[in-house]
């Protein structure tokens, strides 16, 4: 069992690991909403997709919703199996995207040919095609373009389908696949990370790590609400 020294230094690691993943977006964006607006989150989460850590800056919004997308996620591709290098990708509001700008992508972590952990990014991009004017829409569909869940890259390589869907279906395709294609590669900073974490602490998995974080957290929670 780690010490709560141990524990405390591995979870401010954690949190340092999503900071130096949001800066990176900022660094590596294409577009002005993602770079300067900041309008995206940073969120590292466990095995199962319970959420870990999140970016200080990254709105709550985004670090509430994206653990759940994950595990939806993961629920449909349990009968299938998961490579390293792959990346999911979503925009499906009724599983966690808060409209359909709003971009899910998770990456899993791999260590010792296990999953140990996930990596993901909510990010608003520039277009999604649609009525111009979203707030005049009487329904979803016109507000444009619905990507249901799907492997973005497979083993490192891009889905050559979905990016074609994507840059066929709104305005301006160099910023939106520009914005995702640059968080894919924050994500490989965040998985070399932890794999370094694991390794300096010589653990197999964060499933202690996970449990005590959030039974940290909730005890916490719990406190403050009693007040």
């Amino acid at each position: 069992m780690l010490d709560p020294v141990s524990l405390e230094i591995i979870w401010q690691r954690l949190i340092s690991i999503s900071d130096e993943m949001d800066n990176s977006t900022i660094r590596t964006s294409f577009s002005t909403i993602v770079g300067e607006s900041h309008d995206f989150g940073c969120v590292l989460m466990d095995e199962v997709g319970n959420g870990l850590s999140q970016a200080k800056w990254s709105p709550p919004q985004f670090c509430t919703m994206l653990p759940r997308t994950a595990r939806i996620i993961l629920e449909k591709y349990k009968y299938q199996k998961i490579n390293d290098g792959d990346v999911f990708i979503t925009n499906d509001p009724w599983i966690g995207s808060t409209h359909l700008p709003d971009f899910n992508v998770i990456s899993p972590v791999f260590y010792k040919k296990k999953v140990v952990a996930y990596v993901g990014t909510v990010a608003h991009v520039s277009d999604v095609g649609g009525h111009l004017g979203d707030l005049e829409a009487s329904d979803m569909f016109m507000e444009g373009l619905r990507v249901m869940p799907n492997k973005f890259y497979e083993k490192g390589k891009i889905n050559g389908i979905i990016e074609e869907f994507i840059a066929s279906n709104c305005r301006v395709p160099d910023l939106v696949l520009g914005d995702l294609k640059a968080i894919v590669g924050t994500h490989k900073i965040a998985q070399k990370k932890i794999i370094e974490l694991l390794s300096d602490y010589k653990l197999n998995n964060l499933k202690e790590v996970s449990n005590r974080i959030r039974n940290l957290s909730t005890e916490y929670l719990q406190k403050q609400i009693s007040k």
